[in-house]
């Protein structure tokens, strides 16, 4: 069996005699399982940098299959897998490519295949290389940026908040594992999988509606799995996704041969932008700035964002200078 203290690879090589003594084990793809051992590795390093501690596998809580090679494709329908042959898909779109890996993942409708490939980058937006843009992501609005944009709050969840009150109110009042009760469950998982739908198009159009007209994005670096914590903003924040945001303006900008960058939040939301006065009194309310030494009066989300900008432009000038040096 499995070594006490886990090591990946160890478990890994273990993993061919396991695979003669346990038949469910033998019919899996040893690829998959392979992966399924890095999950756990990934889980354990995740860990020991202050995450939680894995939890224990059970039926329903891992619905997916990962083949990190041997994926090959007839460019119509079709993809050969390892071990299942065959598989026949409804195709939404092909990249060009090398077809690197493939996950099956089973969801409250059916099963989805999802692929990466690997292919040339190409900077499909090409830009001023001095066109940039501050983000600054807010309460009342989604975010505000340095050119004078208010992205509105699209606040999902509470558009489903009803829905989603009688689906779960629905699923108590059956009797758990009945037919009904799986029923409802399906119910309650295509209503959540349409809200995460929902807000996954929402943040990949904004998302690259700044990687295509900016060659520089700059956000704060914000915490925020801390700021999660504060109970005033913890809805808000789960609601907008501002970390999934960030990831899509990250890989974005690489795809496309922009640059991201995170500066420190510190103080950007104090400084006056027109002058540099550094003061806690500029900021009169949320949406308020006024300068307590230049008197410059100007929204205060706006006023971050150009800070934001500014540091980040500071910064990659840092960068290739120390580059050059």
């Amino acid at each position: 069996m499995l070594s006490i203290w886990f090591n990946l690879k160890n478990s890994q090589n273990q993993l061919p005699q396991l695979r003669k003594e346990i038949s469910w084990i033998k019919d899996v793809p040893a690829q998959a399982l392979q992966e399924s051992i890095k999950r756990l590795d990934k889980a354990y390093t995740s860990f020991f940098k202050n995450g939680g501690f894995p939890k224990w596998a059970k039926k329903g809580r891992y619905n997916s299959l990962t083949f990190p090679q041997d994926v090959k494709s007839n460019q119509v329908n079709t993809f050969i897998l390892p071990k299942l042959g065959k598989v026949r898909v409804f195709k939404n779109r092909m990249p060009n490519g090398k077809l690197k890996t493939a996950t099956i993942t089973k969801e409250c409708d059916g099963y989805y295949l999802s692929v990466t490939f690997e292919s040339e980058t190409k900077n499909k937006y090409p830009t001023d290389k001095n066109q940039a843009v501050g983000i600054d992501m807010g309460i009342t609005f989604f975010c505000i940026d340095s050119n004078g944009q208010f992205v509105e709050n699209q606040r999902i969840a509470k558009k489903y908040e009803k829905q989603l009150r009688i689906a779960n109110r629905s699923l108590s009042r059956k009797k758990k594992f009945s037919n009904g009760w799986y029923k409802k469950k399906v119910v309650l998982s295509k209503l959540h999988r349409k809200i995460a739908r929902v807000r996954h198009d929402f943040l990949h159009k904004i998302s690259l509606e700044y990687v295509k007209n900016n060659s520089l994005v700059v956000v704060e670096d914000l915490k925020v799995k801390n700021m999660i914590r504060n109970k005033q903003l913890s809805k808000h924040i789960a609601d907008t996704s501002w970390s999934m945001f960030f990831d899509m303006l990250s890989y974005k900008c690489r795809n496309y041969e922009k640059d991201f960058v995170k500066v420190n939040p510190q103080y950007t939301s104090q400084t006056c932008n027109s002058c540099g006065n550094v003061d806690k009194a500029n900021r009169l309310s949320q949406s308020q700035f006024k300068c307590t030494m230049c008197f410059h009066e100007t929204n205060a989300d706006e006023n971050a964002s150009k800070n934001i900008l500014s540091e980040g432009i500071a910064l990659v000038r840092q960068r290739e200078a120390l580059a050059c040096a």
